[in-house]
């Protein structure tokens, strides 16, 4: 889901200018951006869980990376002009 995520958010990034693009541009470039970052931080979370605690619980790392890319997401959003 990670690189999936990221790599539709580049491939949004690079064909099109979200400064100068429409409404569903900029809707497409925040989710997915949104997925992106709720694989990347949800593997960051499982693979330092596992090194440090031992103890693996995939569906709390999922959650954690599910708020921490909620809470940049909608702060991008709020500095968004539409």
């Amino acid at each position: 889901m990670a690189l999936l995520g990221l790599s539709a958010f580049f491939g949004i990034i690079f064909n099109f200018d979200p400064s100068e693009a429409g409404v569903v541009i900029k809707i497409m470039v925040y989710l997915t951006l949104f997925f992106g970052l709720t694989g990347l931080f949800s593997l960051v979370s499982y693979g330092g869980r596992k090194i440090f605690r031992k103890k693996r619980n995939v569906e709390l790392d999922f959650w954690m990376g599910v708020i921490t890319s909620l809470i940049i997401v909608g702060g991008l959003v709020l500095l968004t002009k539409f």
